[in-house]
């Protein structure tokens, strides 16, 4: 436990220096933010690189769960991430004063300012809606196991490779409600300047801590499941990927209601992890879900 506590303060540490200087510099604005915010994610694996060469020593390609394994699991983000932003979509239109939008040039006009509208009018115009959402779904699968899984690996090798790896021998849901309440805290910044929760900046670092509680069981499942952090790593930048779809398709609500970082992604998220409860514990008797897990040299045991 001690290393996961020398872990949590040092990227949180590092990572707040890195935006309050950039915010102090003037570097980090709203013209450069977005850039900024993806290279930030690599900020886990730069704090992970420290403690494993220069403190411990370790062997990366074990301490992380670098050892490729080729298995169906590595795909698995290609099931869950569609279900969990379809039962996103259904859950809000269980709110008052939402409805869902298919046709895609009135979700875009009720989404973009005036000016953004009308500069895409014409493109918009060209394709039809279910063409405009086929080739949503496709472009965010080939990023998802591309660009944005490399961003995303930035983050995993440090959540999911070694902090993870610190917790030997804890049960599954203390090695998640950690990790996911320091992966949320860690958001933080960026938070407070507009992202995920523009709207509400303040109450959406709250927002965003339990909502990666909430995420954590499915992306630790997937790395035991998939015997390295490859497969978290898709499943993350897939779901970066998709994250937008609930913004277009739902007209009404708000950011902390609508997105899947909003309420109706929680709620989506609770039942996905009863779920995966359910399935290890009754169906395939596999227990990971209730059962310690053993990091030893990388490699995940019951």
């Amino acid at each position: 436990m001690r290393k996961s506590i020398m872990y949590s303060v040092a990227v949180l540490g590092i990572s707040y220096s890195v935006v309050g200087i950039l915010v102090f510099t003037g570097i980090l604005n709203p013209s450069t933010q977005y850039v900024i915010s993806m290279l930030y994610m690599f900020l886990p694996l730069v704090t992970a690189l420290i403690f494993d060469r220069l403190v411990y020593k370790n062997n990366l390609v074990t301490s992380w769960g670098l050892k490729f394994k080729f298995n169906r699991w590595l795909f698995w983000p290609l099931a869950i991430i569609p279900i969990f932003v379809a039962l996103t979509l259904v859950i809000n239109l269980m709110f008052p004063g939402t409805r869902l939008e298919l046709n895609h040039i009135a979700a875009h006009e009720n989404l973009l300012t005036t000016e953004q509208f009308e500069a895409a009018r014409l493109q918009l115009e060209s394709i039809p809606s279910a063409m405009f959402y086929l080739i949503q779904i496709l472009s965010a699968i080939v990023a998802g196991y591309t660009i944005n899984a490399l961003f995303a690996f930035g983050e995993e090798v440090g959540w999911r490779g070694y902090f993870l790896n610190t917790f030997e021998g804890k049960p599954f849901w203390q090695a998640s409600l950690f990790t996911g309440s320091v992966w949320g805290i860690w958001h933080a910044p960026l938070v407070l300047l507009g992202h995920n929760y523009p709207e509400h900046p303040q109450i959406g670092v709250a927002m965003m801590t339990l909502w990666c509680i909430l995420l954590t069981p499915m992306f630790i499942y997937v790395r035991v499941k998939a015997k390295s952090v490859y497969g978290a790593s898709f499943l993350h930048g897939f779901l970066n990927a998709l994250a937008g779809l609930p913004l277009l398709l739902i007209i009404g609500g708000n950011d902390l209601t609508k997105s899947v970082t909003g309420a109706a992604g929680m709620i989506a998220l609770i039942i996905i992890n009863a779920a995966l409860y359910a399935f290890d514990v009754y169906i395939s008797k596999d227990r990971i879900m209730v059962s310690d897990i053993i990091l030893s040299n990388g490699e995940m045991n019951k």
